[in-house]
């Protein structure tokens, strides 16, 4: 049976928040970091997490918009990502921080990492 569980962490200055998607058993797994489309963390990527779990890996879907919510409003996620778009070095960082979550389980088998977008 699959575990989830909502993960709050801080990046670019904000409440970051995460699923996290545990497999059966104890032992590490090869883990995966989801990262979510310009919308924002939504049900459906939430359920990629799961999804990964079901077939064994420790899975982190990410959030790069604060929160742990999709964006509401069309201008609210085009501002975000042009933000975004426009300073990689930004990007890069939210999506370090989503990883270090990742890592940071102890079911995660560190040397078996992959990343989904």
């Amino acid at each position: 049976m699959v575990r989830t569980r909502e993960i709050e962490y801080t990046a670019d200055g904000s409440m970051m928040v995460g699923r996290l998607a545990l497999p059966e058993g104890d032992d590490k797994r090869a883990a995966v970091l989801i990262a979510h489309e310009g919308g924002g963390l939504d049900e459906y990527q939430k359920s990629r997490a799961e999804r990964f779990a079901e077939l064994g890996y420790v899975a982190f879907a990410l959030d790069y918009h604060g929160g742990g919510k999709p964006l509401t409003s069309r201008g609210e996620m085009s501002a975000r990502c042009e933000a975004l778009w426009n300073e990689p070095e930004r990007i890069r960082a939210l999506a370090a921080a989503g990883l270090q979550v990742l890592l940071a389980e102890t079911r995660s088998d560190s040397s078996r990492v992959a990343a989904v977008g």
